[in-house]
């Protein structure tokens, strides 16, 4: 009687990620409680991130490149959208201001009436007078410390009343063409309009007045308690002051 060889046969395992002990492929799960999940499962639910073939790793990278791809498109349609929008509007506002946009209501005109007839009056800080309006061309000058204007001659006639006007009658005796005295003024628009008087200042007279109205005017700027504002006219007033003075006898004179 022939005795026969057992045949050993090699079984396939797989190690369990938990406990490192080999089981058997076919176990879907380990003697320490571990359950092994199916690859194919695993692919079903995430395809992308776990491609069973290179055939789907190819259609995943397809993907995220087609993703990225509208994105961009999405992005430079909506850059463009913007800057017609923009354009649009700059081009409504352009058309507004010549003249050339919608028809303005009644309300609006009459707002831009009101406006129109609004003039500025510049007053002194100190004594509150009256020094000039914005009727003139106003250049702001030293580093905006200063404002300078354009004044032109003119002639004006004070006093040019009739006497039929104040209850005289023309037809009683006395010189022809008698009446009211008139009296024609002539000078600077600025300083006629604005009524504003001649100094006599020397020049010694004039650096104690400029020193005190300068240390009046530091005051009031302190009020507002911005001191970069109170340092940056310290500082800038001094030189046009400087230039005054030096050209003090050349300079026409000055009115308030």
């Amino acid at each position: 009687m022939s005795a026969t060889r057992a045949k050993k046969v090699k079984m396939a395992t797989k190690s369990c990620p938990e406990c490192d002990q080999q089981v058997p492929v076919a176990c879907k799960s380990c003697p320490c409680g571990y359950i092994f999940i199916s690859r194919k499962l695993l692919n079903a639910k995430h395809p992308e991130k776990s491609p069973s073939s290179t055939e789907n790793k190819h259609e995943a990278k397809r993907r995220r490149t087609e993703r990225v791809r509208r994105e961009k498109i999405n992005s430079t349609v909506n850059k463009d959208l913007e800057n017609r929008k923009r354009s649009r509007s700059n081009s409504h506002s352009d058309h507004i201001r010549r003249g050339r946009g919608r028809p303005k209501s009644a309300s609006a005109k009459k707002h831009e009436e009101e406006r129109a007839a609004i003039t500025i009056i510049y007053l002194d800080l100190i004594s509150h007078d009256e020094l000039f309006s914005d009727i003139y061309k106003i250049r702001e000058i030293a580093d905006q410390l200063c404002l300078e204007m354009e004044g032109k001659m003119v002639s004006r006639t004070k006093g040019n009343i009739d006497d039929s006007v104040i209850g005289g009658n023309a037809s009683t005796k006395g010189p022809e063409g008698e009446g009211t005295k008139s009296t024609v003024i002539t000078g600077v628009d600025v300083v006629v309009n604005h009524h504003l008087q001649e100094t006599s200042f020397t020049k010694e007279a004039y650096k104690k007045y400029i020193k005190d109205y300068m240390k009046s005017i530091k005051g009031k700027l302190e009020e507002q308690r911005d001191p970069e504002r109170v340092k940056a006219f310290m500082t800038g007033a001094a030189e046009p002051i400087k230039h005054i003075l030096a050209n003090f006898k050349n300079l026409p004179v000055l009115y308030w």
